[in-house]
């Protein structure tokens, strides 16, 4: 190994040595500012600061500055709900619905989440709206769901607006309307909004409701990939393999062009004839047909969903056999003429 190359290596470990320290240093410096904010939090709420009482149970809730621990959250956040605070009687609520740090009860839920939604809160809103939606601890009620939704998606709630889009998006609870799903899917998504990333993408990439987009579908699908969203993940993959498939497709659709080309009119050939290439022209006529065949699925992309989907790659299969069957003769004659060649060589 030369020098230079020794170099060049140990300055690669070096920059990867000081990134990854500066990483360490940066997560350390931000959980001593979530201790510090968890230790005034606590000391302004065992004074009776409703909104410190609520942040510390949320800081409870989800282990930032503190040990993840639902009983101390339930405790904080009931203190703070108790005193009419809407974002602790939601998280309160969400404590009874997922069962933590409480007994999982559905109808104590939907009794928090109502105080919280009857208060103008958007985080107690859009969590009523889903049990009504998903018909937990309430008659199921999809009128109702987007009732409560638009409220909070009024207010700004990205989440809220996101589900308010999907509702106009599948036409439950209110007409179907793909122009007002892309509204609030695109209000959410602008807020950093996963699903209505995603779904922003499926529509771009369907053209429902727009234009027909694959570049950005796929942005919008990357968008979505980067916050984490497993279904864009896995739309982005087989974005990928499709786009290798057809590689694939118009290869196969160039090559059975051509051949066909070249052997139905072989008869145009010198010293041929149509009675003597009536072998040829029929490889020729099999190749375009599946050349055609093959032209329409590639221009068609919604085949792969259509009732028809398997008779057309039976069909596609069947011209492949019938032009490997009809080229077989060609095979054997060559190399027939390749054996006579080799012994009229030999010497002995």
């Amino acid at each position: 190994m030369t020098s230079r190359w020794k170099l060049r290596i140990g300055l690669y470990l070096a920059v990867c040595a000081v990134g990854l320290g500066t990483g360490i240093c940066l997560q350390r410096v931000k959980q001593r500012r979530l201790v510090q904010a968890a230790n005034v939090m606590r000391a302004r709420a065992e004074k009776g600061d409703t909104k410190a009482e609520y942040s510390l149970g949320y800081m409870y809730y989800h282990g930032k500055g503190v040990p993840q621990d639902y009983a101390e959250a339930v405790r904080w956040c009931r203190k703070a709900a108790e005193q009419g605070d809407a974002r602790a009687e939601a998280l309160v609520g969400s404590t009874y619905f997922y069962g933590k740090g409480v007994p999982q009860d559905y109808a104590e839920a939907v009794r928090w989440y109502r105080k919280a939604a009857e208060q103008g809160g958007p985080e107690g809103q859009r969590d009523l709206a889903s049990v009504y939606y998903y018909g937990k601890g309430v008659s199921q009620d999809y009128a109702e769901a987007a009732r409560w939704y638009r409220s909070a998606a009024d207010q700004g709630n990205a989440m809220a607006q996101g589900d308010l889009g999907s509702m106009y998006h599948e036409g439950k609870g209110v007409q179907q309307d793909y122009s007002e799903a892309i509204s609030w899917y695109r209000k959410a998504a602008y807020q950093g909004d996963a699903q209505s990333e995603y779904a922003l993408g499926y529509m771009y990439y369907y053209g429902q409701g727009l234009p027909q987009d694959y570049s950005d579908a796929i942005r919008w699908y990357r968008k979505a990939a980067d916050h984490g969203y497993p279904d864009a993940r896995r739309a982005l993959a087989s974005i990928e393999r499709r786009s290798t498939g057809r590689k694939i497709d118009y290869f196969g659709f160039l090559v059975s062009l051509v051949g066909g080309l070249i052997f139905s009119l072989d008869f145009l050939r010198p010293g041929r004839s149509f009675r003597n290439s009536r072998h040829e022209t029929a490889l020729g006529v099999v190749a375009l047909c599946y050349a055609a065949l093959s032209l329409y699925g590639i221009t068609h992309d919604h085949m792969r969903y259509s009732a028809y989907h398997n008779l057309f790659h039976w069909g596609r299969g069947l011209l492949g056999g019938m032009a490997i069957i009809l080229s077989m003769p060609f095979v054997l004659s060559k190399r027939n003429r390749a054996e006579a060649k080799l012994e009229k060589s030999d010497p002995d």
